[in-house]
């Protein structure tokens, strides 16, 4: 299966809201040049500005093969499958006979008093087949989706929270929405950052303890 969808076969292509890129390099950028800054500061004076500039270098090499990634997710529909590029991994297609339902739902987002719009399709077991998020898929690319499947949708029409949502409908939710996932995941990669900034320091000759 292909990472571009065929043009003659195909129904309509969706993406990612691209606000997501804007935000996730506005939040890689504030959360990062103040540390990186400081060691540039300490560490010029030392002679050790290229090692520091190195290591910056790898952080920003990481983030943008992560965003590339992030800009190449989307999803088509031909008349017989629909195929998901994801963040990672290859392909994955869902062959349009294996979809028996299609329920669009509300649910509140985080901290926030409006809703997104949840997609899910199922197979006859009630199985979850594909989800797109409103959190990353705006009301347009859901819309479209739903027209080229030409399938009637089932609206659970009541606004509901995420975590009765994922109860309503067992097996929903994606990898890192699943309880203790993303402090899991923030709590790795603060310190994998931190390692990085203090073996940095250890490298270049900046004292890990204050002087006094």
């Amino acid at each position: 299966m292909p990472h571009t969808p065929p043009r003659a076969a195909t129904r309509v292509v969706v993406r990612p809201r691209r606000s997501l890129v804007r935000r996730l390099t506005l939040s890689f950028a504030g959360g990062t040049s103040p540390v990186f800054l400081a060691l540039y500061i300490l560490s010029i004076p030392r002679g050790t500005g290229v090692t520091v500039l190195a290591g910056h270098a790898l952080v920003v090499l990481v983030f943008v093969l992560v965003l590339t990634r992030r800009t190449r997710q989307m999803i088509w529909v031909t008349d017989a499958a629909v195929v998901r590029i994801g963040l990672f991994g290859g392909p994955r297609v869902v062959p349009r006979q294996s979809i028996a339902s299609l329920v669009l739902t509300e649910t509140y987002r985080t901290n926030a008093p409006d809703t997104a719009t949840q997609l899910l399709l199922q197979d006859a077991a009630g199985a979850r087949l594909l989800r797109l998020d409103g959190v990353f898929w705006d009301g347009e690319a859901i819309a479209r989706l739903v027209a080229a499947l030409e399938i009637p949708p089932a609206d659970d029409t009541d606004p509901m929270t995420a975590r009765e949502y994922f109860a309503r409908y067992p097996g929903s939710a994606f990898w890192f929405q699943r309880r203790g996932i993303p402090a899991l995941g923030v709590s790795i990669g603060l310190l994998a950052f931190g390692a990085l900034v203090l073996g940095l320091m250890w490298v270049v000759g900046i004292p890990l303890t204050p002087p006094f």
